[in-house]
Formats: C-alpha cells, structure tokens, sequence
C-alpha cells in the first residue's frame, strides 16, 4: 500500500484508522518533508508511547507490529502487564483477528530522554504535568503527536512544545 495510514468505514464504528503491513519504503518522507533539517527524523525513530490505555496501547501496539524501535511508558501496574503479556488487538470484535504484539516499556520518565516522537495518551486532566514533566526531560526536541478528544490539548500542549502533531 503506498500510504502507511488508510481509513475505513465500519458500522459497529464512527470511526477507525489502521497501518498498512509493513510500513511501505520512505514512509517517514511525509513527515520529514514538513519539518527543517535539523528536526529530520532518523530511520529508526525512538517512538514513546505515553499512556497505554484504551487509545495509546491500541495505536501502539498497531505501530510496534511494524516498528521495532517504538516503547510504552505508563503506570509500573501497566507496565508491568504489557511487558508480561504484550498488547492483543483485534479488529471490530472479532477474535479470529486477534495478535498479540510484544511491548518494550521504559521504566522511569528519564528514559525518554532520548525520543523522537512522543504519542500522548493521557487524559486531558494530566495534560500539563505530563508537558511539564517532557520538558524537562526532553526540552523541545521531540515531535509531540496528542491523542486526546476535545480542543485543551491544543491549548496546552504548544506551551511546553513547538512541534506538535493533533
């Protein structure tokens, strides 16, 4: 598939979105023709996980299947099951789709020192001590993609970071 996002139409969905298998070659190009040559993302980029519920472990663990250099970081209670048990998904219901990715894990906030993209899957409500606590750890260097529903998170986050992806 020539794009590693496609969307479909479900009806036990309003909306859904998964990744293409494998990701197809360049597949970060898109990306990195939007930011300036310092910011260009390497091949393997670090990508973190922050929050590994509902929303941040199912896109994550969409994402590990296809990339090797992608972590979770969450409560040690979630950590912990996600680094014994991996994360399943399955489409729609249907547990004959049913896979079960492994899931690495960082287990302190400094290990994310190091990031490219950062995937923030937590609540509104933990919003600005979550970019409170990335600034200091990571500064503005990494790509911030938020994940939470309604618009407080486009008015908290560009206070902490410059490059940010709703």
């Amino acid at each position: 598939e020539p794009h590693p996002f496609q969307f479909r139409y479900a009806e036990h969905m309003e909306s859904c979105f998964d990744l293409a298998d494998p990701f197809p070659p360049g597949w970060l190009s898109g990306l990195n023709a939007n930011l300036s040559s310092k910011d260009t993302l390497t091949p393997d980029p670090k990508i973190v996980f922050f929050g590994a519920g509902a929303i941040g472990g199912t896109v994550g663990a969409w994402v590990a299947e296809n990339h090797s250099n992608t972590w979770f970081y969450d409560r040690k209670e979630v950590l912990d099951r996600i680094s014994a048990n991996g994360i399943t998904t399955y489409l729609g219901g249907d547990e004959k789709t049913r896979t079960t990715v492994p899931a690495k894990v960082l287990r302190s906030i400094e290990e994310l020192k190091d990031a490219d993209v950062i995937v923030l899957g937590v609540k509104n409500y933990s919003l600005d001590g979550v970019c409170t606590e990335l600034k200091k750890i990571c500064g503005d260097r990494p790509i911030i993609l938020t994940m939470q529903n309604g618009a407080d998170n486009q008015a908290i986050v560009p206070k902490y970071f410059s490059k940010v992806i709703y």
